[in-house]
């Protein structure tokens, strides 16, 4: 594939800040094949849908892409996602899907959304997002999410 390389948004050591276990790779050969579970690669915004379908239509079947907001794009093995992950957790817990409210601003937030019984997508998100969720949150500029809680704990 050749995609126009980019600036790093974010450096090796503003990563680290964020994320406890991550690895920068100079050379795909120094990757772990059976220790993966996420990749994210960084595209300037305008190029996430292409690349995102390009890499979709590549590997289809063996990996999905999903866009996660600024220029982000993760890589996950196919079936791996937030819903998933949710999903285990509410069958370990025994948690109905009504009792669960879940915010998301991107395509890696989809399954998750479509999940829960209360999905809100944020109004700064994706189209695709703010299309397919139940309710929309105020932006996250203006702390949707707190105010979307404080909502409903004083309606309780």
């Amino acid at each position: 594939m050749d995609f126009p390389i980019v600036d790093r948004i974010m450096t090796e050591e503003r990563a680290r800040e964020f994320y406890r276990q991550i690895h920068f790779l100079s050379d795909f050969q120094e990757l772990d094949k059976e220790a993966v579970i996420k990749m994210s690669i960084v595209v300037d915004e305008e190029q996430t849908s292409s690349v995102t379908q390009r890499i979709n239509r590549d590997f289809a079947g063996r990996l999905n892409a999903v866009t996660s907001g600024y220029g982000a794009i993760d890589l996950l093995p196919r079936g791996i996602h937030k819903g998933w992950g949710l999903r285990s957790l509410m069958e370990r817990w025994k948690i109905d899907a009504d009792q669960i409210m879940a915010f998301g601003d991107s395509e890696n937030d989809i399954e998750m959304l479509e999940l829960v019984g209360y999905s809100f997508a944020m109004e700064n998100g994706e189209e695709k997002v703010k299309r397919m969720a139940k309710y929309i949150a105020p932006s996250n500029d203006e702390a949707g999410v707190l105010q979307v809680l404080e909502q409903y704990l004083k309606e309780r």
